[in-house]
């Protein structure tokens, strides 16, 4: 208690002292004591960012201390961060229901290697709960549970759970990673029965995904490291060439995608996935921001699906397929 007073009496010291060199300065802020803000502020956030990776580390979570050191820092959870992530997630119309085919029946043994896939540091959903939580349930009680989550994995999979739940589900935490530029970079952390379903889908139908994509999307089959060395690999074969690379970035893409266009795309290439896309976006969903904002996501891909990459690729899909004098025409 008696370190918080010292901290709390340090704040208001400084607070004075910058407030005195204001007024000192007729309204304008000493430079040194900018700077003395500025570290105060970077080391706030060094402080916090050490703190989440031990805790990472001693739950054995490595991969996730890395992201933690190398990644932006979250934004300031204030106003303007909330107003911009409201931004960033549109309004749209919900999606119109596509032909629904029958989805697939998931084996115990997916649903297992599908849980075991979570790193031991995922986050939790709107409802608080960790994937960890069900991998350890998982390993204290192998037998019933399985079957139980199964279970559950093949009523979402099928789009038959209640639909009060879809909101829940179907949404998650928002967070709002720190940008260079003073942007802001929208996450959300799904329930993780939503992406164990997710994970699922992407395991049981990974041929089909790939012959789908096959020559049509650049490195597939294979994993994000297959196109980084792929790209590289072009661009040294034809460094002597007329050839060109273009690059196109949409700003706000996942948010921005139009749901109608994605759905209709997805079932129509993936019809076992039909059923699970319109029940998780067929309607508007919650994104909770720093518990207690509410924020309407009924437009785009939820980023922090593991589905959504693919609903993406789905959905501009026709911008691949752009001939090569389209392409030029646009060029000149």
């Amino acid at each position: 208690m008696s370190l918080f007073w010292l901290s709390v009496g340090k704040s208001y010291k400084s607070r004075t002292r910058a407030r005195e060199s204001k007024s000192e300065s007729g309204g304008k802020v000493d430079g040194k004591v900018i700077d003395a803000v500025k570290k105060s502020v970077e080391s706030r956030i060094e402080k916090s960012m050490e703190k989440a990776a031990v805790a990472a580390l001693r739950i054995g979570d490595v991969h996730k201390a890395l992201r933690i050191l190398n990644d932006a820092p979250l934004a300031p959870k204030n106003e303007a961060t909330l107003i911009e992530l409201r931004r960033l997630h549109p309004q749209g119309s919900p999606p119109i229901p596509p032909p629904f085919y029958k989805a697939p029946s998931f084996s115990p043994e997916l649903v297992k290697t599908a849980l075991a896939s979570f790193a031991a540091g995922s986050a939790a959903g709107l409802f608080g709960y960790r994937p960890f939580l069900l991998q350890q349930c998982l390993k204290a009680e192998s037998f019933t549970f399985l079957h139980a989550i199964t279970a559950i994995v093949n009523q979402l999979a099928s789009g038959r759970a209640p639909l009060f739940l879809q909101p829940f589900l179907a949404g998650g935490v928002s967070i709002a990673l720190a940008k260079p530029n003073r942007g802001v970079r929208p996450l959300c952390c799904g329930d993780p029965l939503r992406r164990l379903v997710g994970k699922c889908f992407c395991l049981g139908g990974k041929d089909d995904i790939s012959d789908e994509f096959r020559g049509k999307n650049y490195g597939v089959p294979g994993r994000v490291e297959v196109v980084a060395h792929s790209l590289r690999n072009d661009l040294e074969r034809f460094s002597n060439t007329e050839f060109g690379l273009l690059k196109i970035d949409f700003k706000n893409a996942f948010n921005m995608i139009d749901r109608t266009a994605f759905v209709r795309a997805t079932c129509e290439k993936l019809p076992a996935l039909s059923q699970w896309t319109q029940w998780c976006y067929g309607a508007p969903s919650i994104l909770l921001y720093d518990h207690e904002h509410v924020i309407s996501s009924s437009r785009g891909v939820q980023q922090g699906d593991p589905l959504g990459p693919l609903y993406f690729c789905c959905g501009i899909a026709p911008w691949s397929v752009i001939k090569r004098s389209e392409l030029a025409s646009l060029v000149r």
